[in-house]
This record gives structure tokens, C-alpha cells and sequence, in this order.
């Protein structure tokens, strides 16, 4: 399990590295990345969000990106 995380943050400081962040701001945002997203999950796995609509899904998805991409 910790291999699999490890490959996926790599792969998403590489990401944030591409759109040209320095590697520390890379890897940091990497890791507030993955913790939405494990955040989200375990959430989802308890029963403790609000079931959403393909289209409110879609809208929290695009409020994501946008606070986690700068311009």
C-alpha cells in the first residue's frame, strides 16, 4: 500500500512540476491532492456526504482543480 502511494504522488508532483511549479510546491500540493482524494473517498465509504448528482459531482471536481491549479 505504501508503494502505491508513493507511485501516485510521484505522479502527481510530476504533474504540477509539468504545469511549472517549483518540486517542493510540486510535491506539497501533491500531497494536499491525494488527501482530498483519500479525504473524499473514506467520506463516501461512511456514508457521511451528500449523495451528489452527476452534475454537482462534476461542479466540486472543476472547484477542485481550480483551487489546486494556480492560473
Amino acid at each position: 500500500l505504501e508503494r502505491v502511494a508513493e507511485r501516485r504522488m510521484q505522479h502527481l508532483s510530476a504533474a504540477f512540476t509539468e504545469l511549472g511549479m517549483e518540486a517542493v510546491a510540486a510535491r506539497y500540493r501533491a500531497r494536499l491532492t491525494y488527501s482530498v482524494y483519500l479525504g473524499f473517498l473514506q467520506l463516501q465509504r461512511q456514508h457521511q456526504t451528500p449523495s451528489l448528482s452527476s452534475e454537482e459531482f462534476d461542479a466540486y471536481i472543476e472547484h477542485v482543480i481550480s483551487t489546486l491549479i494556480p492560473d
